[in-house]
């Protein structure tokens, strides 16, 4: 049986109120406590909402056998590097936006023994104990023009959040290099042609 106001899934309490006169008063009491309960379950999961800092003894019951239900998104970084700054700048904002998702941070070498400080920042991401992605150096993350959107949208990918992103943020910018690549052939065949006349 298809649900006739599934287009209504996920609205807020006061977009629901805007349909009353178009919904039976049982149905908008339906669609409202599917709502309420959805609102409560959301609110429970979301109680990170920061990147916290972690130590060694802290991994397996902060990463490993964190909730089961739960992304852990853990930035191993190398003190002073500013590759680490810059990635740890943007998990901030991502777990702010992703409170849901728990962000961890840690000095790379104490996380894995030897961990060499070329490798950060790597961000690993775990769900049930298990790795689900690894991405290790600053070019795996979008280099040194990385943003939020890039590594919302790899997270997106597996799963990790729920975006709003329509297309890979690398493309435009890749498009963008194209372009200009372009506008100079462009201008250097015009100038070309001055020279030759």
């Amino acid at each position: 049986m298809s649900n006739p106001y599934k287009d209504f899934d996920g609205k807020s309490l006061d977009k629901l109120k805007e349909y009353e006169d178009e919904i039976p008063d049982d149905d908008m009491e339906k669609l409202r406590k599917k709502r309420l309960a959805e609102m409560k379950k959301q609110a429970q999961r979301n109680k990170f909402g920061r990147l916290y800092n972690i130590s060694e003894p802290e991994w397996k019951t902060e990463v490993t056998e964190c909730e089961k239900d739960v992304f852990v998104v853990v930035l191993m970084y190398a003190p002073g590097k500013e590759e680490c700054t810059l990635i740890e700048r943007i998990l901030s904002q991502l777990a702010v936006k992703f409170k849901d998702v728990k962000f961890v941070k840690i000095e790379g070498r104490l996380a894995v023994r030897n961990w060499p400080d070329q490798n950060c920042p790597s961000i690993l991401v775990y769900y049930g104990g298990d790795i689900k992605l690894q991405l290790i150096g600053l070019d795996s993350m979008g280099g040194p023009r990385s943003n939020a959107n890039v590594l919302e949208w790899a997270f997106s990918k597996i799963g990790v959040v729920k975006t709003e992103l329509t297309e890979d943020p690398t493309a435009e910018a890749q498009r963008t290099r194209f372009n200009r690549l372009d506008d100079a052939r462009k201008q250097f065949m015009d100038e070309g042609d001055d020279w030759l006349n």
